[in-house]
């Protein structure tokens, strides 16, 4: 039985959202690298934390026989500001990590379901996350230009010639090194050259390239 990560109520094995909270579970599980990643994080927060602390006790502890002077006394005040900074900034990386995890790992789903208009947002959504992280974008992009040929596909209309276009996207593929995005556009050139567009352009095609070598001959 499987819980939801948000309201822990029991969810089937293959739901795709809760029932109870309806939080999406269209997520993949976190890698053992990005948690030792999390856990590396939290280690060097608490040793920030502690460091800050430690110089915070040390000002804060005058010499026996002296009292703490002026200087030491407006030291104090910031050291305590530096240390809420440290902390906060750390927070805030860990939960930024985290979203942009679950909103990548949602948008790799619906890629390879070929849901590419949803996977658009989860996309965008990572690249906002995390600007400077090309993989979001990069995928976005992907998702956006399959979202556009699979729409001329399913209506059966091009902008220009779909033979040009079967050629663009066949021979992207040919160039793509990740499997799942060089997947996606085979996919893509298979349903362009099952189009009635593609198939009376190609039998035009074929029959003037035989009348011109008909020419020829003669």
């Amino acid at each position: 039985m499987n819980f939801c990560p948000n309201c822990g109520k029991p969810v089937n094995e293959n739901a795709k959202f809760c029932g109870s909270c309806g939080k999406s579970l269209l997520y993949k599980e976190v890698k053992e690298k990005e948690i030792s990643s999390d856990s590396k994080l939290d280690l060097g927060r608490d040793q920030v934390t502690q460091s800050l602390k430690n110089i915070s006790e040390r000002v804060a502890t005058p010499k026996q026989g002296k009292r703490p002077s002026a200087t030491i006394k407006k030291i104090l005040p910031l050291v305590g500001i530096v240390l809420a900074i440290a902390v906060v900034s750390f927070g805030v990386q860990r939960f930024s990590n985290k979203d942009y995890r679950e909103a990548y790992s949602n948008g790799e789903y619906l890629f390879e379901e070929g849901k590419y208009g949803d996977a658009m947002q989860y996309f965008d959504q990572a690249h906002q996350l995390d600007p400077k992280n090309e993989d979001a974008i990069e995928m976005f992009d992907y998702s956006k230009e399959l979202a556009k040929v699979w729409t001329a596909i399913n209506a059966d209309t091009f902008d220009g010639s779909s033979q040009e276009l079967y050629e663009s996207v066949k021979s992207k593929a040919e160039n793509l090194k990740n499997k799942e995005v060089k997947a996606a556009y085979e996919n893509a050139a298979t349903g362009i050259e099952n189009t009635s567009s593609y198939q009376i352009e190609d039998r035009i095609g074929k029959k003037y390239q035989k009348e011109f070598e008909n020419s020829i001959k003669e």
